[in-house]
């Protein structure tokens, strides 16, 4: 996962269990995304893994896929 951190990472960042229900896959999948630097992701203050929605988006435009929300 990237060292970033994303502060008080609320608004436009999602969690990893809503990144995988977008994306139609598992947590763990998610969480390997990140490690392979596929998709971007960081912590925020609550220490908790967040992606940026246009992150999602951005992953989803390079694989072709669309979101499931």
């Amino acid at each position: 996962m990237s060292g970033r951190t994303l502060g008080g990472m609320n608004e436009g960042a999602l969690r990893i269990p809503e990144v995988a229900r977008r994306l139609g896959i598992d947590g763990t999948e998610v969480y390997a995304l990140i490690e392979r630097g596929e998709l971007e992701a960081g912590k925020g203050r609550d220490g908790l893994v967040y992606v940026p929605e246009d992150a999602l988006r951005s992953y989803q435009a390079g694989r072709g896929t669309r979101s499931k929300s």
